[in-house]
């Protein structure tokens, strides 16, 4: 699990109802029932069914007369119907960008914004996934011969000290370090670091307002729609931002030799698309990474618009459970 600012995603290996356990209560074990339950789906109903016994509870799932998956659970083990019913379902809690991750290969071409036009991904080669939103998360993505699929690996990269580039970052950074007492790069790359830049922007006592007051701190929101507005000081803070993004997005691409792709994730990103030349132009870093250009400029890096990328690799990692153990 990631920190507290992480969201995790649930995934349920067996497509089962909600209703189920309200429908029937709390059964003895003692005495025998036969439940039954159905849910609609767009294809074909599914139906769920038990048979809770004083010695075992069977339970199954049911595609009009084909049964999909069933087990079989002593009830000696399982002191509460719900916690068989847990079992049987399989809910698994992911690290909410494991489930981005997961959900990467299966988005369209609608789903992204290509930053790298001229790369193009390599099958089955590593991917990575970053995102700054409430907190900064990352994972990456290695193929599984043995599964044909991707598996992803969650990390906490996002907390590693942050490397500042040029003298304005430097400053940056020293001065969230006088604050927090250490400089992650999560602290500068997501919305409350969009934040902290714009104020360390404006502790600088030459900065004010029109009429000569000091300048009030913003919500990353609030810089943001001012950066649309042409605002120079939100400007100035989105520039930083994404360059802050941009470069750990070519470290991460470099760790990895992701040739398969970055993808960029999160809700602070795709609004600021008009600016997203400066993402892209730290991510290649042409001062500083001279070396690895050619290695940096065959690497696809998209934006991901699909606001529910995770909740689509959630549904890619349960199907993929279910179909591991048919």
């Amino acid at each position: 699990m990631r920190t507290a600012t992480a969201r995790p995603h649930c995934a349920a290996a067996r497509p089962a109802p909600a209703a189920f356990i309200k429908s029937i209560g709390r059964p003895s074990h003692a005495r025998a029932r036969s439940v039954t339950v159905r849910a609609e789906s767009a294809a074909a109903p599914l139906v769920l069914t038990g048979d809770i016994g004083g010695t075992n509870a069977r339970l199954s799932i049911w595609q009009g007369v084909e049964e999909l998956t069933s087990e079989t659970y002593p009830t000696s083990q399982f002191p509460e119907f719900e916690d068989a019913f847990e079992a049987f379902l399989e809910v698994s809690v992911l690290n909410d960008f494991e489930a981005v991750g997961y959900g990467v290969p299966a988005l369209g071409p609608g789903d992204v914004v290509p930053l790298n036009p001229n790369a193009a991904p390599v099958a089955q080669a590593p991917k990575c996934v970053m995102g700054p939103g409430t907190g900064l998360g990352a994972a990456q993505l290695f193929w599984d011969t043995g599964r044909g699929g991707y598996t992803v690996v969650p990390g906490e990269g996002a907390h590693a000290t942050f490397a500042p580039r040029g003298w304005r970052q430097q400053a940056l950074a020293a001065w969230v370090t006088s604050r927090l007492g250490h400089c992650e790069i999560e602290e500068v790359a997501c919305g409350r670091g969009l934040e902290l830049i714009y104020e360390f922007l404006i502790s600088d006592d030459t900065r004010a307002s029109a009429d000569g007051k000091p300048l009030a701190k913003l919500s990353a929101p609030e810089i943001t729609a001012r950066a649309s507005e042409a605002d120079p000081l939100a400007s100035e803070a989105v520039e930083i931002f994404l360059s802050v993004v941009g470069a750990e997005a070519g470290a991460m691409a470099l760790r990895s030799l992701a040739r398969g792709g970055v993808y960029i994730a999160g809700g602070i990103v795709p609004r600021l698309m008009e600016r997203a030349g400066a993402l892209r132009g730290a991510f290649l870093m042409p001062r500083g990474r001279e070396r690895f250009q050619g290695i940096l400029q065959s690497i696809p890096l998209y934006v991901v618009t699909n606001t529910k990328v995770g909740i689509i690799g959630s549904r890619e990692y349960a199907l993929r459970s279910l179909a591991q153990r048919q």
